[in-house]
């Protein structure tokens, strides 16, 4: 289980390919109905698409409490962790869990870095997956611009659509991905068009489950966030205002 979490924690962020991700409230991930599995033709499929990137291209910046939630067939309980991500375009982000305990993940013009709370200071981790971290949120940052030029390189797409609202479900074609991840589902609303629930099937039947909350979009963000040496100690939204 060990070697997925740093994996999992640089993925996590990349998931934020679709617009309104950050506008889903938990509640409305724990009901949203089952959709059927009818496939998207190719042209409606292209069209949402579209839609989904010119949503994503408009926002320049963000700030969001989340909400992780690891599902292991090894443990009777979930595994939950609350954290706060950013997003500064074009090219920085920061995934950090505030709780049960504290961990950072920054990406800043291509280079990535690590940072845990070890006897109450952030400690710079040593990692052997920073090229897959820097490879995935490279292709995350391009696609909160709304670049979308490479998915169909590093995943098959199909669309499904039903009552509830659409799917996009992901399947990395790489082993090195695959070894980790099985497949990506992306649940959206269809009115208004935003995320519902992300969901990552990990190899055996083991799920990562991801809802947001508290948004503020296109808000300054200080820098220093985004800092690879030493990043900004911060607190949630909620409990800077």
């Amino acid at each position: 289980m060990k070697a997925k979490i740093p994996f999992l924690l640089a993925l996590v962020p990349f998931l934020l390919l679709a617009p309104g991700v950050l506008g889903a409230a938990p509640s409305e991930a724990k009901h949203l109905a089952p959709l059927s599995s009818t496939p998207l033709a190719d042209a409606a499929a292209t069209a949402l698409m579209k839609q989904l990137s010119e949503r994503m291209g408009a926002v320049t910046a963000f700030e969001a409490c989340f909400i992780q939630e690891h599902h292991l067939t090894l443990y009777l309980d979930v595994l939950t962790a609350n954290g706060v991500c950013y997003f500064q375009a074009p090219d920085r982000f920061r995934w950090e869990i505030l709780t049960p305990y504290h961990s950072i993940v920054v990406f800043n013009h291509d280079r990535a870095a690590k940072f845990e709370e070890r006897d109450g200071s952030m400690v710079y981790v040593k990692s052997g997956a920073y090229d897959i971290i820097r490879g995935l949120m490279a292709q995350m940052t391009g696609w909160m611009r709304g670049d979308f030029t490479g998915n169909r390189e590093a995943f098959t797409i199909r669309v499904f659509a039903g009552t509830a609202g659409y799917e996009l479900e992901l399947t990395p074609r790489g082993q090195e991905i695959k070894q980790y991840i099985q497949q990506i589902e992306v649940y959206l609303t269809k009115e208004p068009l935003q995320t519902a629930r992300i969901v990552i099937r990990e190899p055996e039947q083991d799920y990562l489950e991801i809802t947001f909350c508290d948004v503020r979009e296109n808000a300054a963000l200080n820098p220093e966030l985004f800092n690879l040496r030493k990043p900004l100690e911060t607190s949630a939204p909620d409990e800077k205002h």
